[in-house]
């Protein structure tokens, strides 16, 4: 009798270190969503990379995941990068409009680091759009009638894939980038709407949109904690410094950008920083030390296997050896060039850096 009570005391003993021993179910279950930061994540290396066509399916793809999981994390960012891409495709218009509904998202349900980084994408159209122009030394108030601004013939380059989406196919390293149309109004209107919610004072008079555009993503970058975020915003400020011509702190900027990017293993960017501290260098009139940041940009990208970055790299490079007179040089980069982009197909960007030599 004593063993049956002993075994019936042990069996739900058992039954109960059974269930005390489950894992435990989770609080969260995010599976689709990791499926769409997947989807984003590759998109993003593939606009890196300048293979727009890929990077919208998979955006698309992204997009319909953020949607169906109801996250509007993803949402916000999934159209960031949707933007970025019509951008340098040269739908700058369009890009402005899916940007500014994005900030408004952002401002109701993402949060004040989403909304800061959308003030970041709209500052960086507005000062491309500036350069582009001739007129980043004026707000849009204040521009002369005339197209180009007086004495401003460059615009900015900008990223590797603004540089191919610029408006004018022949320009040297430093110019042109899309148009954006009336969209500048509105984005202005957001920029001002952003200082506000940081109690900063709009700038008044004659002040360059490089100004305030560096000024804003500053103020704009002390609530975001995102390191790749940060990283972006340090390049917006570097390209504002540029058109300032403060050549040293364009740099300086770069390189914390730089940092980042290097340290998260982003080969892309990473070259992408070179390239444009290259830029920094030359528009300066820093020759040699050019050449020596475009050498750096064509090592992360031949680690990165970006050919379209190699092919703008070469470019570049011809751009810097014919500035100094360097006929030779610049037509073997110039050629170089060519060889990368007829290798993919685009034989338009290749006539172009045919027609440099």
């Amino acid at each position: 009798m004593r063993m049956r009570t002993d075994i019936f005391f042990f069996v739900p003993f058992l039954f109960i270190m059974g269930c005390s021993s489950a894992p435990e179910r989770p609080l969260e279950i995010d599976n689709i969503r990791s499926m769409a930061e997947s989807q984003l994540d590759l998109a993003n290396r593939n606009i890196d990379l300048g293979n727009y066509g890929d990077a919208l399916e998979l955006l698309d793809e992204a997009r319909r995941i953020a949607v169906s999981s109801d996250s509007p994390s993803l949402r916000i960012r999934t159209n960031l990068s949707l933007g970025n891409v019509l951008f340098y495709q040269g739908r700058a218009r369009e890009a402005f409009r899916i940007w500014l509904a994005t900030l408004s998202e952002a401002e109701q349900e993402g949060g004040a680091e989403l909304a800061a980084v959308c003030r970041i994408h709209i500052d960086r159209g507005r000062l491309f759009r500036a350069a582009a122009a001739g007129t980043a030394a004026l707000l849009p108030e204040n521009r002369p009638d005339r197209p180009g601004g007086p004495g401003r013939e460059r615009g900015a380059d900008g990223e590797r894939g603004a540089d191919a989406a610029a408006t004018a196919a022949t320009g040297t390293f430093e110019e042109g980038v899309s148009e954006a149309g009336d969209a500048e109004a509105e984005a202005s209107e957001a920029a001002e709407r952003g200082r506000r919610n940081r109690r900063r004072r709009p700038p008044r008079g004659n002040v360059s949109v490089a100004q305030s555009v560096r000024d804003d993503v500053i103020g704009e970058m002390s609530v975001i904690k995102d390191r790749q975020y940060t990283a972006l915003g340090w390049t917006v400020v570097a390209l504002a410094e540029r058109e300032l011509e403060n050549y040293a702190e364009a740099e300086a900027a770069v390189r914390r950008a730089l940092s980042i990017h290097e340290k998260d293993r982003y080969l892309e960017q990473a070259a992408y920083d070179w390239y444009l501290i290259a830029s920094i260098r030359s528009t300066g009139g820093m020759y040699p030390a050019a050449e020596e940041a475009i050498a750096q940009a064509i090592a992360f990208d031949r680690r990165a296997e970006n050919s379209q970055g190699l092919a703008a790299d070469w470019r570049a490079l011809g751009d810097i050896r014919k500035k100094t007179g360097d006929a030779a040089g610049a037509a073997a980069a110039y050629r170089r060039s060519a060889e990368i982009f007829r290798s993919l197909g685009m034989e338009a960007e290749a006539a172009g850096a045919e027609g440099r030599l």
